[in-house]
Order: C-alpha cells, then sequence, then structure tokens
C-alpha cells in the first residue's frame, strides 16, 4: 500500500510512520508531504492508497486538501489526523467526505 503522510512537522511525520508500522503496515511505502498544496500534487501524480493528514498546516489545511479532492471527484482514502475535538470542526470534516477522523 502507498501511504501519503501530510503533515507540517517531520517529528510528527515520523511518529505517524512509526505508529502505522508497529500496527503492522512495515512494508508499505511512505511519501511525505509538509502541506495541502504540495500533498495534493502528490496525489494526482502518485496515486497513493491512502491519505494521512494533518488538520491545521499552513497554505493549504487538510479539510481544504480533503475539499480539494473531492471536489476533483477523487476517491483516494484520507483520514483526517488532529487533536481538535471541535464538533463544528468534526461535522466540517465529515461532510467534506474524510474517510476518518
Amino acid at each position: 500500500m502507498n501511504v501519503l503522510i501530510v503533515d507540517d512537522s517531520k517529528a510528527m511525520q515520523n511518529i505517524i510512520t512509526k505508529a502505522m508500522k508497529s500496527v503492522g503496515y512495515m512494508n508499505d511505502n511512505y511519501s511525505y508531504a509538509f502541506d495541502g498544496e504540495e500533498a495534493l500534487k502528490i496525489i494526482r501524480a502518485e496515486r497513493p492508497d491512502l491519505v494521512l493528514s494533518d488538520m491545521h498546516m499552513p497554505k493549504m489545511t487538510g479539510l481544504e486538501l480533503l475539499k480539494a479532492l473531492r471536489s476533483e471527484k477523487d476517491s483516494t482514502r484520507v483520514v483526517i489526523i488532529s487533536i481538535d475535538n471541535d464538533e463544528k470542526t468534526l461535522a466540517s470534516i465529515t461532510a467534506a467526505g474524510s474517510d476518518a477522523y
């Protein structure tokens, strides 16, 4: 499986990668982006199977990335990762078509 991890923190990218590997995704291919704009370019070019994206990033947030993908009818699985547990935020992410939050 090809996994794209989108986070503006290299430390969080490493933590997410280690977490994925610890639950059995050891032989998967990982690529990285530091914001939604970079992620969108990678998604269009490489077509990953799964995108794990932070919510709050410069240039383009995880929600904006998700909306851009869904407006293009892109069905790539997207999971938004955030400590933000605001009900309005969750409702926005769900309405935009996230596969999980």
